[in-house]
């Protein structure tokens, strides 16, 4: 299947996906998230992380505040993404506490441009969000490809994160689409690989 056949598809999951997550009620969010941010800190691959890359959330996107704290009491760098409009990249920099994000591209709180650069390896871990993911790992995200340009690169473990409502049984994916390691919902953690 190629770009051309796919992209109406997507773009009609995407507003699927968003008008979901708009239904959303504050309650909803809040009790899987904790159960999310529980299942993450559970896994080996976060115990051995020295840095963890995570997402702020928007638009009711899972809320790992319990997780990004238990990083930063274990002595974990934490690092958060400028979003590059011009080359629709995504640039990590470290934080020391979550009061140093501001607003930034897209109203999505970001570090400063001042703000260290993480050192990865592969014991590092990359929280990656979306719109939803399959059980292969593979993802739909807003349809810029931010993530996509970034995942070829990481050498670490990378880790999906949804609500169960948000597991599609197959998604459409291209052959050069890099599925997470990892997928977590409130109710389950499946390794994909």
């Amino acid at each position: 299947m190629s770009f051309a056949d796919i992209s109406p598809y997507k773009k009609e999951l995407r507003k699927y996906f968003l008008d979901k997550r708009r239904a959303l009620t504050r309650a909803q969010i809040e009790v899987a998230s904790e159960a999310v941010s529980k299942r993450l800190i559970s896994l080996p691959e976060f115990e051995r992380a020295d840095t963890v890359l995570f997402f702020y959330p928007t638009r009711n996107e899972p809320e790992l505040f319990i997780a990004m704290d238990v990083a930063l009491k274990k002595g974990k760098s934490i690092a958060f993404p400028i979003s590059r409009t011009d080359t629709v990249t995504l640039d990590f920099r470290l934080v020391s506490v979550l009061d140093e994000l501001m607003e930034g591209t897209y109203g999505i709180y970001e570090p400063a441009d001042s703000a260290p650069l993480p050192i990865i390896t592969e014991s590092s871990l990359c929280v990656v969000p979306a719109l939803s993911f399959d059980s292969k790992g593979f993802r739909l995200g807003y349809g810029k490809g931010y993530y996509d340009r970034f995942l070829p690169t990481f050498k670490g473990t990378s880790v999906g994160i949804a609500f169960d409502e948000f597991i599609s049984h197959d998604l459409p994916a291209l052959p050069t689409d890099i599925p997470v390691d990892i997928l977590i919902t409130q109710t389950g953690v499946l390794k994909t690989k």
